[in-house]
């Protein structure tokens, strides 16, 4: 379900398996194809576990589901963006991106007022086939688990107008 709207994005139909009966441990989460009604196309993923209990009594309590963390050095080498195209009738003119380094922090580390929300990676190569070559380095609490890591969002903008215009033409 969508935040915004009550739009139908997709499903996801998931089988029980004899060990998911009555467990001694919680199951390892299992990443799981969304598709839309009957169609073979995936929509995305959902990261998923599912368990049965016969009697209530086993059921474990205080649980935390969030996976164990530690701290990473990420590092970022940002070569370049190819072959840009204009959303608008003005050409690409001097594009720049945005990582929202919030997309990989822990909900709990995450601040609606930090400066540092973003990292802006601007290039001084103009047009459609900028070369960067910036690196980027971060420390963070990521979790030990790579199945259970976040994906890193990315936005590329245009600076057009002196400034005053900043479309969006993609994102990764």
């Amino acid at each position: 379900q969508d935040d915004l709207s009550d739009e139908f994005l997709g499903s996801a139909t998931i089988q029980l398996e004899p060990e998911d009966l009555n467990p001694t441990q919680m199951p390892k989460p299992k990443w799981v194809e969304l598709r839309y009604k009957n169609k073979k196309e995936s929509y995305g993923k959902v990261l998923f576990s599912i368990t049965a209990f016969s009697n209530i009594r086993n059921i474990p309590r205080g649980i935390s589901i969030e996976p164990p963390h530690k701290k990473y050095f990420v590092n970022m080498k940002i070569i370049g963006l190819r072959k840009l195209k204009s959303t608008g009738f003005l050409p690409v003119k001097n594009p720049f991106i945005r990582f929202d380094i919030d997309s990989i922090k822990r909900r709990s580390d995450r601040s609606l007022f930090d400066e540092k929300k973003f990292i802006n990676v601007k290039s001084n190569d103009r047009g459609t086939n900028p070369n960067f070559l910036a690196l980027v380095n971060l420390k963070m609490e990521l979790p030990s688990d790579v199945s259970h890591c976040p994906a890193l969002s990315a936005e590329v903008f245009d600076v057009m107008l002196r400034g005053y215009s900043k479309p969006l033409i993609g994102s990764f």
